[in-house]
């Protein structure tokens, strides 16, 4: 099995623009339930790359452009 690592996006609500990525340990995202396991499996199983990257997308706060700073 391939190793997987889980990076977590914050973007506005309102543009949807990325504003921080963070990398996330995998225990933290097994914890929240996401991503779903069988669907990890399935992204392990198709990857043909040595290590998987499971992105997760969090709405954070307006960015600046959008709250008009």
């Amino acid at each position: 099995m391939s190793p997987v690592r889980v990076r977590k996006q914050v973007v506005c609500p309102e543009c949807g623009r990325v504003l921080r990525v963070i990398p996330a340990s995998a225990a933290r995202v097994e914890a929240e339930n996401l991503p779903d396991e069988d669907e990890l499996d399935e992204a392990v199983a198709a990857s043909n790359s040595p290590e998987v990257i499971e992105t997760v997308v969090e709405v954070g706060p307006v960015c600046p452009r959008c709250a008009g700073e």
